[in-house]
């Protein structure tokens, strides 16, 4: 029975001589929270990017009119002066631009930007941090 006792008792001081040895420790990279953030590299920072079908310039080309404010008239095909269509120009003021040659993005409704998504608009992007692989704790 001694035997026994002190054998559990060794096994026991090994136990924790090993923990003491070989013990958890905070991650430096990390500061022991597991989580490495940094400005999101999608949006640099913002929580917006440019918006991608306009690249952040808030208008597109009227497709009506190829970006001209007008077309060509489709009653005289720009050929009558005395056309009722056209007034006689030859060329009618595009509607849907109002002759400006550009119309609000459709994508960002005129406003250049988009939220991240890669980064909920926050501006900053977490991960697990490689060295602790998201347990805040290394071994010695």
């Amino acid at each position: 029975m001694k035997k026994i006792i002190a054998l559990v008792m060794v096994l026991a001081g090994l136990a924790l001589l090993t923990g003491m040895v070989s013990g958890d420790r905070d991650c430096s990279r990390c500061g022991g929270t597991g989580k490495i953030a940094d400005n999101c590299s999608f949006c640099s920072g913002r929580g917006w990017r440019d918006c991608s079908l306009c690249n952040g310039h808030k208008s597109l080309r009227c497709t009506v009119c190829g970006g001209e404010g007008s077309y060509v008239c489709p009653q005289c095909h720009g050929r009558n002066d005395e056309c009722r269509y056209c007034g006689g120009n030859g060329t009618i003021k595009c509607d849907r631009c109002s002759g400006t040659g550009s119309i609000n993005c459709t994508s960002c409704g005129g406003a250049g930007n988009q939220p991240c998504s890669q980064c909920g608009q926050t501006g900053i992007k977490e991960w697990n941090c490689p060295d602790c692989r998201g347990t805040g704790k290394v071994n010695d």
